[in-house]
């Protein structure tokens, strides 16, 4: 479950990230009623087995199956809440997603492992984006298919790629070739390649986010500063 909202007094209407249907809108009828069979079945990350009659937009919930039960808490449940509203922004309804949504558990699997979160963050953003069709060239030049070198910098430019910085001037964000080379390989060595990683994804995703901010990023960066 990615997000949902109240539905009259007794109800919830959910956005579900499905294996075989994509993401998909569901009404729970009663899930807020003391004895719903709903109720406490409906936690955002939790994969569950679900039945839904209905063809049109908005499915109706039928029955529910916990298969895993995911407890993220403190940072790592704020990274989990920015995943989720990732998908739901970026997603259409009912578009098929199935590579999604292996990334998507694996994410939230390892954002209670002991990996970085900024690492599973990065690969999720990246995986997302090469699903939705705007995958990233990074490993060579734009316009020359140059292999990227680790000590070189580049301006990165959305939609193309990376290209030298001196064949540009400022269009793009400027970043080393050794970052792009963490991103591709989904391996960071180094700090400074991860968090060079981190403002080129932000660079990238605000150009298909639009102009609406993220609101799960406004609320981490509120509490960090706390």
């Amino acid at each position: 479950m990615l997000h949902q909202k109240a539905y009259r007094e007794t109800s919830l209407i959910l956005d579900v990230l499905t294996q075989d249907y994509g993401r998909i809108g569901v009404l729970a009828k009663g899930a807020k009623r003391p004895k719903s069979p709903f109720r406490g079945r409906l936690q955002p990350f939790v994969c569950n087995l679900l039945n839904w009659s209905g063809k049109g937009q908005l499915k109706t919930l039928t029955a529910v199956d916990t298969l895993t039960h995911i407890n993220l808490q403190g940072t790592q449940l704020y990274c989990g809440m920015y995943l989720n509203e990732l998908v739901v922004r970026l997603t259409q309804p009912d578009d098929q997603h199935e590579a999604l949504f292996a990334s998507y558990q694996s994410a939230v699997l390892n954002l209670m492992s002991e990996l970085p979160v900024e690492v599973t963050l990065r690969v999720f953003e990246k995986q997302l984006l090469r699903q939705l069709g705007y995958g990233l060239l990074l490993d060579v030049e734009y316009h020359t298919g140059t292999p990227v070198e680790p000590n070189l910098w580049y301006q990165y430019i959305v939609s193309k790629g990376p290209v030298r910085s001196q064949v540009v001037n400022d269009e793009g964000l400027r970043i080393q070739g050794k970052a792009l080379m963490a991103l591709e390989g989904e391996s960071f060595s180094e700090p400074d390649s991860l968090s060079q990683c981190k403002y080129l994804m932000r660079y990238i995703l605000d150009v298909y986010l639009g102009h609406e901010p993220l609101n799960s990023r406004a609320l981490f960066q509120t509490i960090s500063t706390r």
